[in-house]
C-alpha cells in the first residue's frame, strides 16, 4: 500500500491524536461473535520487530491488541481467527531499497518458521535507504497468496490505532490473493492518506476471500487447483483498480523473481510459463511486464510485437520508463533501451534503477567506459548496489590483463 506524499507528516499526526488511543476496531459488515464458530479457521501467525520497532514498549503487547481487533473483523466476515503464537526480533537490512528488498530480508530470516503466516513491523521511513528523488512510499506490503507481510510505520502513526488496524487488515488480505479495488474508501484502495476508509471490504474481497477461507499459505499460489484459479480469474475479471495485475499472475511472477534471486533459473523459468497465460494486459504496466514473459518463456517475436506497440513518449515516470527499457534489453534491443533510459534519467537524473539500466545498455552496446561511468554512479548513489561494484571489478580487471 502506499502512501500519498502531502499527507506523510501532516494530517496522519493531526488525524491520529485526534483518534483515542484504546479504541478499537468495529465492523460494519457484521459484529465479530466472542465464541469460535464451528468451522472456524485459526491461523497462527509469528510477530517480527526490527530493532528500532522493538525498542517500543511493551511492543509485543501493542501487537497482540491490534490482532484481536483484526482477528474480530475478519471473525464477523469469514470464520477466520488470527492467533499470534511468537514474537521475534527481526534484523531489518538498513540498505533496504524499498519495502520489496524489506520483504526478502524478512523471509530469509523466517525460513525455517512454523506458524502460517508470519508479520514484519519496521520503523525504516518510507524512502530509507534509498537517495531516489522518487523515493519508495508504500507503508505496508502483503504478498499475493504468500504468507509474508510488512507494516513500516512512522512512529507516530501507532498513535492512530484505528489506522494500523485498516493497514493490518489490508496486507492480510493480500495473503489470500485480495487486489486493489476502484472503490477509493474501501479498505483494499490502492493508496494510504492517513484518512481511514470505510471500514468495509469491496464485494470482489469478500468473494475471494471466502473461497480462499482454508489457503494453504506455505504451499503458497502452486496449492491452487484449475477450478480455484477460474474462480479467482473470474472474480478479478470482474471488477480491480487500474493497472492491477491478475493476482494468479502475480504470485507467480514473485516466485520467479524470487528463483532469480537464488540463482535458480529453470525454476524461475517454470514460473514464467505457469504465469504466462494468466497474465493481464490491460494496463501499458501490465504489458510490459507481458512482454518480458514472452521473451523469458521463448516467444521472442510475440514480445517484439507489443514492444513496438509501445512508446516511451507514452510514459511519464522514471520507474515506467526504467521497466520498459529493462524489457527492450530483455529483447536483445539495447540502442532501444539506452534513448528510453536516457528519457527516464531526464526525469530523475538520480533513479538508481535507471542507472544501472544505463550501464547494462551500454555494456550491450560495447560502451565498456560509458558504462563504467554510469556503474560509478549507481555506486554513488546506493553504496550497497552489489551487482554495480562485482560488473566494476569485473571491467576493471579485464583491463589490467
Amino acid at each position: 500500500m502506499k502512501k500519498r506524499v502531502n499527507h506523510y507528516f501532516g494530517t496522519t499526526w493531526l488525524f491520529a491524536v485526534a483518534i483515542p488511543l484504546l479504541c478499537v476496531l468495529t465492523c460494519s459488515q457484521g459484529e465479530a461473535e466472542q465464541n469460535p464458530k464451528p468451522s472456524t479457521r485459526v491461523i497462527s501467525v509469528t510477530a517480527y520487530a526490527d530493532d528500532e520497532f522493538a525498542e517500543i514498549v511493551n511492543w509485543q503487547w501493542f501487537v497482540k491488541d491490534h490482532f484481536i481487533a483484526v482477528s474480530a473483523f475478519f471473525d464477523s466476515l469469514f470464520g477466520i481467527q488470527f492467533e499470534v503464537v511468537d514474537y521475534k526480533l527481526w534484523l531489518s537490512g538498513k540498505s533496504a531499497r524499498d519495502i520489496l528488498d524489506l520483504t526478502n530480508d524478512l523471509k530469509d530470516q523466517c525460513i525455517e518458521d512454523t506458524s502460517d503466516i508470519v508479520i514484519g513491523f519496521s520503523f525504516q521511513l518510507p524512502g530509507t535507504g534509498t537517495s531516489f528523488t522518487q523515493p519508495d512510499l508504500e507503508v505496508g506490503h502483503g504478498e499475493v497468496f504468500g504468507r509474508v507481510a510488512i507494516l513500516r510505520c512512522a512512529p507516530s502513526e501507532l498513535l492512530n490505532w484505528s489506522y494500523v488496524d485498516f493497514l493490518l487488515i489490508h496486507e492480510l488480505s493480500h495473503l489470500f490473493g485480495a487486489f486493489h479495488c476502484e472503490d477509493t474508501m474501501s479498505i483494499m484502495r490502492t493508496f494510504s492518506d492517513g484518512v481511514l476508509p470505510e471500514r468495509k471490504l469491496d464485494p470482489q474481497t469478500i468473494q475471494l476471500i471466502t473461497r480462499m477461507k482454508d489457503f494453504d499459505f506455505k504451499q503458497g499460489v502452486l496449492s491452487l487447483d484449475t477450478a480455484d484459479q477460474k474462480v479467482i480469474i473470474d472474480i478479478f475479471q470482474s471488477g480491480h483498480a487500474e493497472g492491477e495485475q491478475n493476482p494468479v499472475a502475480s504470485a507467480l511472477l514473485i516466485l520467479a523473481k524470487g528463483h532469480i534471486a537464488r540463482g535458480k533459473l529453470d525454476s524461475a523459468s517454470l514460473m514464467y510459463h505457469f504465469a504466462l497465460p494468466h497474465c493481464d494486459t490491460t494496463s501499458i504496466a501490465n504489458l510490459i511486464t507481458f512482454a518480458q514473459v514472452l521473451q523469458v518463456t521463448g516467444y521472442h517475436d510475440t514480445a517484439l510485437e507489443i514492444l513496438a506497440r509501445l512508446s516511451p513518449a507514452d510514459l511519464q515516470e522514471a520507474r515506467e520508463l526504467n521497466n520498459l527499457a529493462m524489457a527492450y534489453l530483455l529483447c536483445d534491443m539495447p540502442k532501444a533501451a539506452d534513448s528510453t533510459l536516457n528519457r527516464a534519467l531526464e526525469i530523475d537524473p538520480v533513479y538508481v534503477n535507471a542507472l544501472w539500466g544505463k550501464a547494462l545498455a551500454l555494456i550491450d552496446l560495447a560502451d565498456t567506459s560509458g558504462a563504467l561511468v554510469f556503474i560509478d554512479s549507481t555506486i554513488t548513489i546506493d553504496p550497497s548496489h552489489t551487482l554495480a561494484k562485482d560488473m566494476r571489478d569485473s571491467i576493471l580487471a579485464s583491463y589490467t590483463k
